[in-house]
């Protein structure tokens, strides 16, 4: 099952997501040994990424799955100065049997916040 929240990711800070996915029981997950990739674009629809990374670690207790934005990354994202609104989406999955264990475990809103301190050639 998906989560949906929005989330504010600020400009020249490192960003940290941290997500628990559950079993029926609602134990966590067991995931180590997973693959995943954080997508940011413009619009679900949109075919080209605003961000990606693959930088995803994954566990077997509480926010079994965690997601990093370095503060060099966040600096090069563009801000509500272009665009107001993003949209991101985390997946993960086997990577021994990607076609039937890909799932979207979090999705939404997200806001890029400029920051004073980015470098004078990003907006």
């Amino acid at each position: 099952m998906s989560t949906e929240y929005d989330v504010r990711i600020k400009q020249n800070t490192a960003w940290l997501f941290k997500v628990t996915v559950n079993d029926k029981d609602n134990s966590p997950v067991d995931l180590t040994g997973y693959a995943g990739e954080f997508v940011i674009r413009k619009s679900m629809r949109d075919r080209t990424a605003v961000f990606r990374t693959s930088n995803v670690t994954f566990g077997d207790t509480t926010h079994n799955v965690q997601t990093r934005i370095t503060a060099t990354e966040s600096d090069l994202m563009p801000t509500g100065n272009e665009d107001s609104e993003w949209v991101y989406q985390l997946l993960i999955w086997d990577p021994n049997d990607r076609d039937n264990t890909a799932r979207d475990i979090a999705h939404g809103m997200a806001e890029i916040v400029p920051s004073a301190s980015r470098p004078d050639d990003v907006t």
